[in-house]
């Protein structure tokens, strides 16, 4: 009772942090945002956002290569974007992610508890790439700090990350360090395409100005966005984007616009519930499908 209470309530959590944001900002400002961006860019947004999701079932899929439990790449494509649409439209009790590892269970009597680790695995190698990301966006931004400051923190900062992220997969997920360098590439994947959908829209969208502080504002919308409080990070991302443009402004001197963060945002989200609805298509089919089908063995 209370998961489901929980999950019921991410609906009015999420439209209540966007609804406060909203009042917070210009509306005719998103207005004219919103309506001056061509179709051309929203299509190379797309596009950019589908292979990353590609990335996802590659990154996927490999994992579980590794484990011995080979799966094919369609299925895990239309299985991946079924539990998309269970993230966004249908935030139930499981989760994609668990529905991933139901559904493997169910149809390839793969170990529950091994999927759950894989699923777990592919986020901590995506956040880790995240993390990465943004520190090397840090040099690019217009701060009162001297460039060769800011690169050794870069440096300090990817060390102390990836000696964090060994010790926890070492001794907390008892997992290779191998696999995880070699996964490094799918996360790679999956985070600069997510990026160069951000960058499609901001293209469409601004004057040419301030990219590296709208790419790090993006990515930490991205990091608030895994707070499992909302619908798809919907309202959270916003939020990140607007109060996050207003500190730069305060503590950089860039003259961000808020607005355009925002509509950006809502744009990312927009692209994320179309394509999740991909994933009705195989909604009702995934039950009839074999996971290692087409695999060779």
């Amino acid at each position: 009772m209370i998961k489901r209470v929980f999950n019921i309530a991410k609906y009015p959590i999420a439209f209540a942090l966007l609804w406060f944001v909203l009042s917070q900002a210009d509306w005719h400002s998103i207005y004219s945002h919103a309506q001056k961006i061509a179709p051309l860019w929203i299509i190379l947004a797309i596009g950019s956002f589908t292979a990353a999701q590609f990335f996802a079932v590659l990154r996927m899929n490999f994992y579980y290569q590794k484990a011995h439990k080979p799966i094919d790449f369609i299925y895990a494509l239309k299985l991946h974007y079924v539990a998309l649409f269970y993230n966004i439209i249908l935030p139930g009790g499981i989760g994609g992610d668990g529905y991933k590892v139901l559904m493997l269970k169910k149809n390839a009597d793969y170990s529950a508890k091994e999927g759950i680790k894989i699923q777990l695995l592919t986020r901590f190698n995506g956040l880790l790439v995240l993390v990465f990301s943004i520190l090397c966006t840090l040099p690019f931004l217009s701060l009162p700090v001297a460039a060769h400051w800011l690169w050794l923190a870069v440096v300090l900062g990817v060390v102390l990350a990836l000696i964090i992220y060994s010790l926890f997969i070492r001794h907390v997920m008892r997992a290779p360090s191998c696999t995880e360098s070699h996964a490094l590439p799918y996360s790679l994947g999956v985070q600069g395409f997510n990026v160069g959908c951000m960058v499609a829209l901001w293209l469409g969208l601004s004057n040419g100005q301030n990219l590296a502080e709208y790419i790090l504002l993006f990515q930490l919308a991205a990091l608030a966005g895994m707070i499992p409080i909302t619908i798809g990070g919907l309202g959270i991302r916003e939020a990140t984007f607007f109060f996050g443009a207003d500190f730069l402004n305060r503590h950089s001197g860039t003259h961000l616009d808020a607005e355009l963060g925002i509509v950006i945002s809502l744009l990312v989200f927009a692209i994320t519930v179309l394509s999740a609805l991909i994933g009705i298509r195989w909604l009702s089919a995934m039950n009839k499908m074999l996971p290692c089908a087409n695999v060779p063995t």
